[in-house]
């Protein structure tokens, strides 16, 4: 009985006081509505790799379309002296090299 009471008191101090009600009630409904919004949507991946196929055969093209498959994510094939260039210009941090 003691527990009802308490509860029902607590409440009563709750309710009159309106700052308190915006901070037990309405703030969390409002953090939850902005976290939700903030992790739908589009992936947080967004990027492009570089490669420089060597091989040329069908297991490399199989595995570029693979990785192009990724949501997000863009598979550029360049040759060596491409590669190079763009390393040396610093447009491009990282190319892989697929060996023969």
């Amino acid at each position: 009985m003691k527990i009802l009471f308490l509860a029902f008191k607590e409440l009563r101090i709750l309710l009159a006081d309106k700052r308190e009600l915006a901070l037990h009630i309405i703030l969390p409904v409002l953090i939850v509505i902005l976290v939700v919004s903030l992790f739908r949507g589009e992936p947080a991946l967004y990027g492009e790799a570089y490669f420089i196929d060597n091989d040329g055969g069908s297991s490399a093209h199989h595995f570029f379309n693979r990785i192009e498959e990724t949501k997000g994510l863009k598979v550029f094939v360049l040759n060596k002296d491409e590669a190079v260039k763009k390393l040396e210009r610093s447009d491009i941090t990282m190319a892989t090299e697929i060996p023969p």
